[in-house]
């Protein structure tokens, strides 16, 4: 899937969303990264993060050919994202496809994020390693690793 110009916006949006449900479940410890992920993952995303030239020709194929191929996770987002567009269509009589599709992709928020946990996980592990982190405060330090790797640069002539 070609979202790869949306991946720090989705990030962005990701931790985001990781500090809200720290902060609404300040009793609850997540004993990894992983687990704060899954949950994190499960909660509505504000955007599908697509193009919207990609998600017209992913429309125009699913409309074709009734499905995609894919991962469940990959399948499970465009049918939701071909539902809304359909929707969108009886709602507004004349509007065209492509029209419908670039404002799903721009205006509608997606019903979960569409990472796996064990992306989710990374996200924050590279996240965490920063010096400016805001999730620190919220997670236990056990699961704040912070890399003491310096790093150096070496300007070697031959």
């Amino acid at each position: 899937m070609r979202t790869h110009i949306f991946y720090s916006t989705r990030d962005h949006d990701f931790l985001e969303a990781c500090q809200s449900v720290l902060k609404q479940n300040p009793d609850r410890q997540f004993d990894s990264l992983l687990a704060l992920s899954i949950a994190v993952s499960r909660s509505q995303a504000p955007s599908y993060y697509v193009e919207p030239d990609y998600a017209y020709r992913i429309v125009l194929a699913i409309r074709r050919n009734g499905g995609i191929k894919g991962t469940g996770t990959t399948q499970m987002k465009w049918a939701e994202f071909y539902r809304k567009v359909m929707t969108r269509m009886k709602r507004r009589k004349g509007e065209s496809l492509r029209d419908a599709v670039i404002h799903v992709a721009a205006f509608e928020p997606a019903g979960s994020f569409f990472i796996s946990p064990e992306c989710g996980a990374k996200i924050l592990r590279t996240h965490l390693r920063r010096r400016t982190c805001a999730l620190t405060t919220l997670l236990s330090p056990a699961l704040v690793i912070r890399s003491t790797r310096r790093r150096f640069r070496h300007n070697i002539k031959h």
